[in-house]
């Protein structure tokens, strides 16, 4: 693997990079609020739940399809919108991608059309010597970490969370 093509994922999937990850919970605030996540473990069995059965599946299978040489992104972002399953999440997703396209299409002088966040990041990552597995593994890494900085935030508790990442690394194949 290419250490720029690696460092240039990072950059995408890093909180600085201008997507907006940061204004949406995924439903942990209401989680957290009715009580079903109040420590690590239940955020871990919460974050496992959305990754191998929920949204994150969804995404890295939508983001590992993008990534291929024939791939229909206008189909794929369409089968993204059904997957969303209410209107915040299509929202989230929506809004998401359309500020990756935006910035990616800024940086790289390229004109692509703005589609759901899993779509838009495959289809950039498409170009990068990485395998699908990899850079699914890393988009879910981005939005494990995201939503552990949500519980830490709404819980202002700054300790929570810390041991979370090291707990998804299996299920996040690393």
């Amino acid at each position: 693997m290419n250490t720029a093509d690696i460092l240039t994922l990072q950059q995408w999937l890093s909180p600085a990079f201008p997507v907006g990850g940061f204004a949406w919970s995924h439903g942990l605030e209401t989680a957290i609020s009715d009580g079903d996540v109040h420590d690590d473990g239940s955020l871990t069995d919460w974050l496992e739940t959305v990754i191998a059965r929920g949204s994150g599946a969804a995404d890295a299978t939508l983001l590992a399809a993008a990534m291929a040489p024939d791939a229909d992104h206008a189909g794929l972002a369409a089968r993204a919108a059904a997957f969303a399953g209410t209107a915040e999440r299509l929202e989230e997703t929506e809004s998401q991608g359309k500020a990756f396209t935006e910035t990616h299409n800024t940086l790289t002088q390229s004109d692509f059309p703005a589609c759901a966040l899993p779509v838009a990041v495959g289809r950039a990552a498409a170009a990068l010597g990485l395998p699908p597995a990899t850079v699914a593994a890393a988009y879910l890494q981005a939005f494990a970490a995201n939503l552990v900085r949500v519980l830490m935030l709404v819980l202002v508790t700054y300790h929570l969370g810390d041991g979370v990442a090291q707990a998804l690394h299996d299920l996040l194949g690393m």
